[in-house]
């Protein structure tokens, strides 16, 4: 006698109850909206001023100073840091420019998960 076989939506009910997997679809979504066009991304308003920041930053190996064009002492400098780290790394792109706040992004996901 055959036993009746379980239907997909049973499979996937059953897949969702365990934590890893759950974490996992997050995890992947997440990565997958973040990343899978950084490289296209168009920068505008307020990112185009701190990406620049970052990037003369990077040019002149001048890290103490947050200028471009007046002080912005109300920024912390982390984050200009790592965008000029990118830079240097990856050079002036769309990716580089945006790389560590989508990494943040993930971190702010996978916390509030």
């Amino acid at each position: 006698m055959d036993s009746p076989k379980p239907s997909l939506l049973t499979n996937l009910s059953f897949l969702l109850q365990h934590q890893t997997v759950r974490w996992i679809i997050l995890i992947s979504a997440s990565f997958l909206l973040l990343f899978v066009q950084a490289n296209q991304s168009r920068i505008h308003g307020e990112s185009i001023r701190y990406a620049g920041i970052a990037r003369l930053m990077a040019d002149s190996g001048e890290y103490t100073t947050l200028r471009f064009g007046q002080e912005l002492n109300h920024h912390g400098p982390l984050l200009f840091w790592l965008t000029a780290f990118a830079i240097k790394l990856f050079g002036p792109t769309p990716f580089a420019a945006t790389l560590f706040s989508r990494l943040f992004g993930l971190g702010c996901i996978i916390l509030a998960g």
